[in-house]
C-alpha cells in the first residue's frame, strides 16, 4: 500500500449495443464528434491531464493552508503481501508516468473542456464542484503549459524497505495547493512496483535452487527460468507494457512483446532485454 504525506512550510457517454447496429452507429458518430471536440480520441494520451485525479483533489486548494512551499512525498506502509519480516521492494514505474503524463503540455481548449466537466460534476445537493480554475488557467498563461511542481525520486529499481520516501513533491506560491494533485497518478507506481517485487522475490527463490542443484556454468540459465505470458491477463495494453517492463528488471524471458519492444527502444537504446523460444 503507497502513501502519500504532506508538509507544509510556508484537484457515460452512452451505452454501446453491439448488437443493435443502428444505434451504434448513431451512437458512434455522435461519441467521435465528442471525442474530438474534448481530446480523447487516444485514452491514454487524449484525456485532459486536469481530471487525471480523485475528485475530491479538486477541492484541496480551498482546504490547504497558505503557504509560500508546500511538499508531500510517497512511501510504501507494508512488505509485499504484509511481510512483517522482509519490507523490501522494488521501486519502479515512475518515468512512465512522468513521460506519459506529467510532460505533458496544457492547453487552453482543455481547461476550457476540464471547466464543461467540473460544471457539471455535482457536489453534495446539486451544488457547483470546486475546482481551481484560476489556477488550471494560470498553468496555462504563466507556465507554458506545464504543471508547476518539482517531482522528485529514487532511481528506478531501487531496492528499499517500507516506509522510506520513494519520491516528493514540492510546490511553491500560489500553486501550494495543488501540490497532491497528482498523488492519484503517482500511487500508480504501486502495480509496477508490486510486479518487480514479486519477480525479485522469484529471482532470490531461482538463484537459491541454483546454489543447491545446479553446477555453476549453468548459472547463464538463470536469467530465462521466469518467463512472461502475461500480456493476455492485462486488463489493457498499457498495463502489459508497464508490467512487462516490470518483470524484465530480474528477469530476460519474456513473450510480452509489447514490453521488449517497449524496453528495448525507449527504455534501453535498442539494445534487446528480452528473449523468447519460437
Amino acid at each position: 500500500m503507497l502513501r502519500v504525506a504532506r508538509h507544509f512550510s510556508w484537484v457515460a457517454a452512452g451505452r454501446w449495443n453491439l448488437t443493435a447496429r443502428k444505434r451504434t452507429t448513431v451512437l458512434g458518430n455522435r461519441n467521435r464528434m465528442m471525442a474530438r471536440a474534448f481530446g480523447s480520441e487516444s485514452l491514454f494520451g487524449g484525456l485532459p491531464i486536469g481530471i487525471l485525479s480523485d475528485s475530491y483533489k479538486a477541492g484541496h486548494f480551498t482546504q490547504y493552508p497558505k503557504a509560500t512551499e508546500a511538499s508531500a512525498y510517497g512511501e510504501f506502509r507494508r512488505g509485499y503481501n504484509k511481510d512483517k519480516e522482509d519490507t523490501r521492494c522494488v521501486f519502479y514505474g515512475i518515468r512512465y508516468i512522468v513521460e506519459t503524463f506529467l510532460h505533458k503540455k496544457w492547453t487552453k481548449q482543455e481547461v476550457d473542456n476540464i471547466a464543461k466537466f467540473y460544471d457539471t460534476h455535482k457536489a453534495p445537493f446539486n451544488t457547483r464542484y470546486p475546482w481551481p480554475e484560476d489556477l488550471f488557467y494560470s498553468i496555462v498563461e504563466e507556465c507554458d503549459g506545464y504543471f508547476p511542481i518539482k517531482l522528485e525520486a529514487l532511481p528506478e529499481g531501487t531496492c528499499v524497505n517500507s516506509h522510506v520516501p520513494v519520491f516528493q513533491i514540492t510546490a511553491e506560491g500560489k500553486y501550494t495547493g495543488l501540490v497532491t494533485f497528482f498523488e492519484t497518478l503517482l500511487c500508480q507506481v504501486w502495480y509496477p512496483t508490486t510486479v518487480a517485487t514479486l519477480s525479485r522475490r522469484c529471482r532470490q527463490i531461482v538463484e537459491d535452487a541454483f546454489d543447491r542443484s545446479v553446477e555453476e556454468e549453468k548459472n547463464f540459465l538463470i536469467p530465462s527460468r521466469l518467463h512472461d505470458f502475461g500480456f493476455r491477463g492485462c486488463t489493457c495494453a498499457e498495463q502489459s507494457v508497464i508490467g512487462g517492463c516490470a518483470h524484465l528488471l530480474n528477469f530476460e524471458g519474456s513473450d510480452t512483446m509489447s514490453a521488449a519492444y517497449y524496453a528495448q527502444f525507449v527504455l534501453n537504446g535498442g539494445k534487446p532485454v528480452a528473449s523468447s523460444i519460437p
